[in-house]
């Protein structure tokens, strides 16, 4: 929710001043799909989890990443936007809840080859949860 540390510490201090909570909203979780695959996956009847795959595609519009709006610029700054760092924790979040189970390893690979911006534009992810299974 903030392009930085610091601005995420500045955003804490104010937010504490002003006596109001700071969220990240997880809505995805509220889908009836995806409470439906947390009472499949948590069954008895499912089994132990051992593997997973899962995939996500987006095509963020060119707009998206404009550069002559200074508002709108940290959307292609390296380490401040990009669709992995600003939507994947969305997709982390579900695997976590459909779950029950932590990541506890990441291993990934990004590229910005298919519009040469400084951010990422495509990317594989792969987990291992914390009781050992991968996806």
């Amino acid at each position: 929710i903030c392009e930085s540390l610091a601005a995420a510490m500045r955003l804490v201090s104010l937010a504490d001043a002003a006596g109001v909570e700071v969220l990240v909203g997880h809505q995805r979780r509220h889908s009836a799909f995806v409470r439906r695959a947390h009472e499949l996956v948590s069954s008895a009847d499912f089994g132990p989890l051992r593997g997973l795959s899962a995939e996500f595609a987006l095509l963020k519009p060119e707009s998206y990443f404009q550069r002559d709006d200074p508002r709108l610029a940290w959307r292609s700054q390296k380490g401040a936007g990009g669709p992995v760092l600003i939507n994947l924790i969305h997709d982390v979040d579900l695997l976590r809840f459909i779950t029950g189970h932590e990541v506890s390893t990441v291993f990934a690979s990004l590229s910005s080859t298919a519009r040469q911006n400084d951010v990422e534009d495509t990317g594989a992810v792969t987990v291992v949860l914390d009781h050992g299974a991968v996806g």
